[in-house]
């Protein structure tokens, strides 16, 4: 199968957009292909944020999670 569709989130400490948010976007995004793929940048969350992610994975194979070794964002 070849991905249509490439959807690419980076985030760090937003568990609670994550929680609501995922579960929307998965729904919506079969509506505009069915070869789709969602791919989740962890970067270095210290919330409930890669545990939401990992769920969410495991539950979808559309869906992978990439945890960077180092944070890549920017500087807090």
């Amino acid at each position: 199968m070849s991905v249509a569709l490439s959807v690419l989130l980076s985030f760090r400490n937003c568990q609670g957009v994550l929680a609501s948010r995922l579960p929307e976007l998965i729904e919506v995004l079969p509506d505009l292909t069915p070869h789709w793929e969602l791919i989740l940048v962890d970067d270095a969350s210290r919330d409930a944020s890669a545990e939401i992610a990992e769920e969410t994975a495991r539950r979808y194979p559309q869906v992978r999670l990439i945890t960077p070794a180092q944070p890549r964002g920017r500087l807090e």
